[in-house]
């Protein structure tokens, strides 16, 4: 009788260890998962910056208010290069989350080439590639009223995120270019400089390149000219103005086909963001 007890009891045992070993494994595959998951969470959660919500980055708010209070009036901001290993150093302090100082550092376009290398390395355009066709088709306008009616619509299509840290920057674009006489750099000049990284398409040809130049310049430019009417005053004062213009029937067929764009841009940026877990 004791070995026959002896005997169950030693297969519940063999039981038991064979159960966990399972959950073991069953754990250790789920885990794998998980990983893989944030892992691919991590590559849109840059730098502190995360598409689908409205907060700003450290590295774009440092930045940009080191600039305001230290840079106003250097000459060729974000056209000088700054300290190339600097930037390395503090780009990297960046993406490990860790507390930054700006304040010592005494070069104020290695900030500057802090916060364009930071623009550089997203992997999607801070201004999106989904919504890239929209944005050159608003700047495509002749008309002004038009044209901000156009790229504000476009504007209010960007994820939460994109769209916090585009209107940061580019107020304070507004603010070095109002200094343009002294530091050299007025909106056209820092629209030449950002426009390669804040702006650029995933499937643009070197034909592309050279031929939407001139509309990618343009839009970084209106962003910072017309700063207040794009992202200050309610939406509502560019509707009401456009009615009281009589449109051509050019311009009703150039409405007609941005809207088009803009629908199919903003599905593309919809599924994308799903596609990436956001």
């Amino acid at each position: 009788m004791a070995d026959r007890i002896k005997s169950v009891r030693l297969g519940e045992t063999k039981k038991r260890k064979s159960l966990v070993s399972s959950f073991k494994k069953r754990t250790w595959r789920h885990t794998t998962t998980h990983d893989k998951s944030t892992d691919r969470k991590k590559e849109y959660t840059y730098c502190g910056f995360y598409r689908i919500q409205p907060v700003l980055p450290p590295i774009v708010e440092q930045c940009c208010s080191y600039l305001e209070h230290h840079a106003i009036q250097q000459e060729g901001l974000f056209r000088v290069p700054g300290s190339s290993q600097e930037i390395k150093i503090y780009k990297k302090q960046f993406d490990k989350g860790k507390k930054v100082d700006l304040e010592k550092i005494n070069n104020v376009h290695t900030v500057a080439g802090i916060l364009k290398l930071f623009f550089t390395q997203l992997p999607n355009s801070i201004l999106t590639f989904e919504l890239f066709p929209s944005f050159m088709r608003a700047c495509e306008f002749k008309n002004m009223t038009f044209r901000l009616l156009c790229v504000r619509k476009v504007l209010e299509k960007l994820p939460p995120g994109n769209y916090v840290v585009v209107k940061r920057v580019t107020a304070m674009f507004k603010i070095i270019a109002n200094f343009s006489e002294d530091n050299k750099m007025p909106s056209k000049n820092i629209a030449l400089v950002m426009s390669p990284t804040m702006f650029r398409s995933n499937e643009e040809s070197i034909k592309d390149m050279f031929s939407k130049g001139g509309l990618k310049v343009r839009l970084i430019q209106t962003l910072i000219d017309y700063n207040n009417e794009l992202f200050v005053q309610p939406s509502d004062s560019l509707e009401n103005e456009a009615k009281t213009t009589e449109p051509t029937f050019s311009i009703k067929r150039q409405f007609k086909n941005f809207k088009q764009s803009l629908t199919r841009d903003s599905i593309k940026l919809a599924a994308a963001l799903i596609n990436e877990g956001e």
